[in-house]
């Protein structure tokens, strides 16, 4: 399960791993499917293309559909997706595996693994995760900031895909180790640094012999800053500048590697080589065969690999098996593949000093070969014997004893159409041992009042208490429908939203085997029309979690129609009063967070959600204020000091600033193009105006 792998997608270090372990399970009889979460795209050729290749080695390559009801775009939809969609897959082809191998880089499995740990499904699936390459450690070794929201969430489920995952298997000891200290929980007993797969037959032929002296030099690796291309650029540059360097003159300069869509490596490279006259070429449109291809045949080449980090780079792999004289850095997890006494002439400090003075030594003597441990040759006997063992498989409990009470906290305003819905919703469920308690927010429309009458005299199948109180908004009325409950566990309702009927036991049934105190799940959003049972979903809305770093700025957590423990409704504090002031669902969850309560998010859709016209964030009195109240909870309960907490409240204005600004943007994009459909259809005049409307618009 990735969404990089060789072929589709050209010289990536971790579709390369799975590649290589696809082709030596087949090789030894195991049946390997590759599932493709990027659907169906192909950098190279077409997808069809690779499919046949693949089965020509026995290796069936399957894309990942899009899911039956595409998630809402939103922040959370968007950077989801990828994950929701191999979740939706995997369920209904759970029974087709034994065993997933996947990659916390991207996050692909999160939904699947987070459904195993609430015992929702995959419960005789085995998932193996390969520590890669997460986003948090790719950006600060790029010496890139997190610049976008959307990096949060999936720092955040990379992060737990690990945390989750049956086993975790690292390249190296040294990504283990940084991840632990980034604060990962790593799976006690389950966490192992190996060698990845890297078959004998990678190298088809064997290499010719090394040339008697180096006559080029390459640059291995993507052409960006965190592969140590600046610093390379910075050691050659003082390498030229050398007196001592004439004989530089006599040797080729060659990039090989993939260019990178952010990053001017052209420029770069030019900058720096320029005005010293020096010939160099760059070769980035090579696949990783026809790279080591290239490499193979070039008897006389140095290779550099002088990366700022790098986990258990394959580029190390490839030049141990293809016997070339290389330097790599000394961070990272490199020094764990190459013999000791190896590393003086073959390790560096990614510094501009340190590198050129490597690369002077090595030119000044004979190209050789360098000596991999002990533990690489073994690595392929290890992971066969691992695939064998026929202990891999879990289980999930079976639940026994009584159903806990339920108490259904249904608030109501104005809204008597919605709230009829609501009722029927619940009255459907398929959970019996509940109780319906709902408080009406001094609804004072006639119809609203006359439907209220009618309730006094309405008969359930459950027993149902109807409260009425003074206007106090939505935290008050659901505050005091927590107070008159009687049940284990509440469950949040808004009048215009709609139980699913498998909700209460879904709930439930998890909320007992992981003892959480706040479980919040999707819904299916529907658009307010006739009140059709169900209503057809117009798209899902989805979640992460319990992700404090993106609950700052957006909700990650889930809807306010969630589940709680009502003993931890209380210690919480319920939810905040404060009046027509939105976000109180994402400061209620970020407050339980903060203070260590449990909560879980359960990855399937669970209600509907309504969307139409008379809908309370409408009647809110300032946008901002929600996100204000959101801030101060953080502040106050990471007790914060004077003028740190300024910082948070910087923070929250800029973000709330870019919201702004694209929705300005998106505006007048859309302006622009309704005027120029509009003008398209008198030219001549479309040219006359052209330099008024650029000035307006």
């Amino acid at each position: 399960m990735c969404q990089d792998i060789l072929g589709p997608v050209r010289n990536g270090g971790v579709g390369t791993a799975f590649y290589y372990l696809a082709t030596e399970l087949a090789r030894v009889g195991h049946r390997v499917e590759i599932l493709f979460s990027l659907g169906s795209y192909s950098a190279d050729h077409s997808f069809a293309h690779w499919v046949a290749w693949y089965g020509e080695r026995g290796i069936k390559l399957t894309p990942c559909p899009m899911p039956g009801i595409k998630p809402v775009s939103s922040l959370m939809g968007e950077a989801c997706e990828l994950q929701y969609g191999v979740y939706e897959h995997l369920k209904r082809h759970a029974d087709e595996y034994d065993l997933v191998h996947g990659s916390e880089w991207g996050a692909d499995l999160y939904y699947c693994l987070l459904a195993k740990k609430l015992g929702l499904h995959f419960s005789n699936l085995h998932f193996v995760l390969k520590a890669s390459s997460p986003l948090l450690w790719s950006r600060i070794g790029n010496s890139q900031p997190a610049s976008h929201i959307a990096d949060l969430p999936r720092i955040y489920m990379e992060r737990r895909c690990i945390e989750l995952a049956d086993t975790v298997v690292s390249g190296s000891q040294y990504m283990l180790n940084w991840m632990r200290e980034n604060g990962y929980e790593l799976p006690a007993g389950r966490c192992f640094a190996q060698p990845n797969v890297f078959p004998d037959t990678v190298v088809e032929s064997r290499p010719p012999a090394l040339a008697d002296s180096f006559d080029e030099i390459v640059f291995f690796g993507r052409l960006e800053p965190r592969k140590g291309l600046l610093v390379y650029l910075d050691a050659l540059a003082m390498l030229l500048s050398n007196s001592s360097g004439a004989y530089l003159s006599q040797i080729r300069f060659t990039f090989l590697g993939k260019k990178r869509s952010d990053f001017d490596a052209s420029a770069a490279i030019r900058s720096v080589l320029g005005p010293f006259g020096v010939a160099y070429r760059i070769v980035d449109g090579l696949g990783q065969p026809e790279a080591l291809a290239y490499l193979v045949g070039r008897p006389g080449c140095l290779v550099v690999m002088p990366s700022l980090i790098d986990n258990s780079p394959f580029g190390v792999y490839e030049m141990l098996a293809c016997e070339k004289p290389f330097i790599t850095s000394n961070r990272g997890g490199a020094r764990e593949l190459i013999q000791p006494q190896e590393h003086e002439r073959t390790l560096c400090d990614p510094t501009p000093p340190a590198l050129s003075m490597c690369i002077a030594k090595q030119l000044a003597g004979k190209p050789q070969t360098t000596l991999a441990v002990g533990k690489l040759s073994e690595s392929l006997a290890d992971w066969k014997r691992w695939h064998e063992t026929s202990c891999l498989a879990s289980h999930t409990d079976v639940l026994t004893g009584e159903d806990p009470l339920v108490s259904i906290c249904l608030v109501t305003c104005n809204r008597p159409a919605e709230l009829a819905q609501a009722i029927d919703s619940v009255a459907r469920v398929e959970y019996t041992n509940i109780e319906l308690i709902i408080v009406d927010d001094a609804s004072d429309s006639e119809p609203a009042r006359e439907f209220i009458d009618t309730l006094k005299q309405r008969q359930f199948d459950f027993p149902y208490r109807l409260i009425r109180q003074e206007k106090g908004y939505l935290g008050k009325a659901r505050n005091r429908a927590a107070r008159e409950a009687a049940g284990e566990y509440l469950l949040m309702l808004d009048d215009d939203n709609l139980l699913q009927p498998q909700a209460l036991r879904c709930f439930v049934d998890v909320a007992r085997r992981t003892d959480a105190d706040i479980l919040t799940c999707f819904s299916d959003m529907f658009l307010d029309v006739s009140g059709s049972q169900p209503p057809a979903s117009s798209g899902r809305i989805l979640f992460v979690g319990a992700d404090l770093s993106t609950g700052y700025f957006r909700n990650p957590f889930g809807d306010s129609n969630c589940m709680i423990k009502r003993t931890s409704y209380v210690e919480i504090g319920g939810f905040s009063e404060e009046y027509k002031v939105g976000l109180d669902d994402q400061e209620f969850f970020a407050r339980a967070v903060l203070r260590g309560f449990q909560l879980e998010l359960i990855p399937e859709s669970l209600y509907w959600y309504r969307v139409g016209a008379n809908r309370m964030r409408s009647k809110h009195y300032a946008s901002f204020a929600g996100r204000q109240r959101v801030t101060e909870t953080y502040i106050r309960e990471l007790s914060l000091n004077a003028g740190i907490d300024n910082l948070l409240r910087y923070a929250q204005g800029q973000a709330a600033d870019e919201v702004s600004v694209k929705r300005l943007l998106a505006r007048r994009l859309l302006r622009y193009n309704r005027v120029r459909r509009f003008m398209y259809r008198f030219p001549r005049l479309l040219e006359m105006l052209k330099p008024l409307l650029r000035k307006l618009l």
